[in-house]
């Protein structure tokens, strides 16, 4: 999977694609995350979390969501390098979704470090 699957699934978010179409590798993210080993998980991050930075709610709401089933098999220093910071200025996203799931991972996120 991390061979064929995995780049040609996260090259699909792009900010110049629709937002359903940046929304597919952060649900797949979500739906791969219990199935991948712990090794195969950094390769997905990157694009949950630069979705969590996304102009669309939903898709903020999806890589928050993502997140909290990735997080279980994230390295620590990931946790507090790159998740943390990602995820605690979704606090005040303006949309409740994304900020209720992204208070969810961030307590996930502090039982993982």
């Amino acid at each position: 999977a991390d061979v064929v699957v995995l780049p040609n699934l996260l090259s699909v978010y792009d900010e110049q694609n629709k937002f359903l179409h940046r929304m597919v590798p952060v649900k797949a993210a979500k739906a791969l995350a219990p199935i991948i080993s712990n090794s195969e998980c950094p390769s997905l991050m990157p694009v949950v979390l630069k979705a969590c930075k996304d102009q669309i709610s939903n898709v903020r709401l999806a890589a928050a969501q993502a997140l909290i089933e990735l997080l279980p098999k994230t390295e620590n220093d990931v946790v507090t390098k790159d998740v943390r910071p990602v995820l605690e200025p979704m606090l005040k996203d303006k949309d409740q979704d994304a900020k209720y799931f992204a208070k969810i991972a961030l307590r996930k996120a502090s039982y993982s470090s």
